[in-house]
């Protein structure tokens, strides 16, 4: 699967999370991706805990969800390997 898909995910999401990023605490590690098409920008943050903040941006827009990747990947690890192969960065 590659980032595509997960845009697909994010966009068909139905059930959004909001208000919620766990991405912030300390001790957990998050992966970071972004691409730039000519105004708008879309990134992904996906953290251990299973938490994928989509956002995605352009003139006037920004537009935010939150979704799991709990039901697509079996563990952390596999998704921190897609976002590395993507280019993303993890801390």
């Amino acid at each position: 699967m590659n980032i595509l898909r997960l845009s697909a995910m994010a966009l068909g999401a139905i059930a959004v999370l909001t208000g919620f990023n766990s991405c912030n605490k300390d001790d957990e590690e998050c992966c970071t991706i972004s691409y730039r098409d000519g105004q708008y920008t879309y990134t992904w943050r996906a953290c251990e805990d299973g938490t994928v903040v989509y956002t995605y941006t352009g003139p006037g827009t920004k537009e935010t969800e939150t979704y799991s990747w709990l039901n697509d990947y079996d563990t952390w690890n596999q998704v921190k390997g897609e976002f590395i192969d993507e280019g993303g960065t993890c801390n």
